[in-house]
This record gives C-alpha cells, sequence and structure tokens, in this order.
C-alpha cells in the first residue's frame, strides 16, 4: 500500500480515527496474586483430603490451579488484539491485527458504506458492522456492549457528516 493509505495522519489527517481494544482487567501480576490466593484457599481441603486417605484429590486440585493459570493467560493474550478505523472524505480504512499479530486491511467508500448495528435487550448494540457493496466487516466483537453503543454513535455521526 502507498503511504496515504496508511493510518499515518501527518499527510492527510482522518476526520476520525479510533482504536479499538478489548478490556482487560488483570495485569501480569494480579493474574499471578488470584492464581496464589486460589491455590491457598483449595489447600484447605486438599488438606482435608490427604489426611482422610484420599490424597489422589490433591493433585486433581493442583491440576484445577494449573488450568485457572492458563486460562487467565491466554485471556490476557487477547489484549495483543485491536482494531484501527479510520475516516477520510474518500476512504474508511480499517486494520484488524489479532492476538497473533497477523494484520487483515480493509478499504471503504464511505458514500457507499453504511453502519448497521443489532441491539440487545437493553437497547445496546450487540453487533456491529461495516457494509459496502460486498463487503461486511465486523467492527469491535471484541468490546463490551456499551462500548459498542459508544463507538457506534460517534462513528456513525461521524460517517454521516463524511457522507455530505
Amino acid at each position: 500500500m502507498s503511504a496515504d493509505h496508511q493510518f499515518d495522519d501527518q499527510l492527510d489527517p482522518p476526520l476520525f480515527r479510533a482504536t479499538l481494544r478489548p478490556h482487560r482487567s488483570l495485569s501480569e501480576r494480579g493474574i499471578l496474586v488470584v492464581t496464589i490466593i486460589a491455590g491457598v484457599l483449595a489447600l484447605i481441603p486438599g488438606l482435608t483430603f490427604f489426611l482422610m486417605g484420599a490424597w489422589p484429590i490433591v493433585g486433581f486440585m493442583g491440576l484445577d490451579i494449573l488450568l485457572l493459570y492458563w486460562a487467565l493467560t491466554r485471556s490476557k493474550q487477547g489484549e495483543k488484539q485491536y482494531e484501527e478505523v479510520g475516516l477520510w472524505p474518500d476512504a474508511i480504512r480499517i486494520r484488524k491485527v489479532d492476538i497473533k499479530g497477523r494484520i487483515k486491511e480493509f478499504e471503504l467508500n464511505p458514500f457507499w458504506a453504511r453502519l448497521v448495528t443489532k441491539l440487545n435487550a437493553e437497547d445496546e448494540v450487540d453487533s456491529l458492522h461495516l457494509i459496502a457493496k460486498q463487503q461486511r466487516i465486523a467492527l469491535g466483537e471484541f468490546l463490551n456492549p456499551a462500548d459498542k453503543t459508544s463507538f457506534a454513535r460517534t462513528f456513525g455521526q461521524e460517517l454521516s457528516r463524511a457522507k455530505r
């Protein structure tokens, strides 16, 4: 791609730009603390089972703690994922980066694009798609409904303004 098709704002600043990232509440230290607390709490019944002679159960409880740590660290890897959405007078550019760092880029004409939302029971955005001609691009699938709603409102207004 040429330089004007990148998310480089130096030459041609966008009308709208957003970087969407999944929310992660636990840091690496937080994951360690949660795992240690779960391990300490598992010691209480584990010791009881061990003293009763049911020592194999202690191994399964240890396995539970390892699975908890694995699940939390796996979830943490999701923070590498993000989406960049840029709106220029002549183009909408979307860059999606997955957790493995693979990049997918899309470019749409804003005059043909429409933002389609699906609402949940609380009138918050459940899914968000940008549709133009034969392309249907999901946006912010990893966002919670409140964040999707906020993004959809802001981006929708800017897209309408760009079409005028």
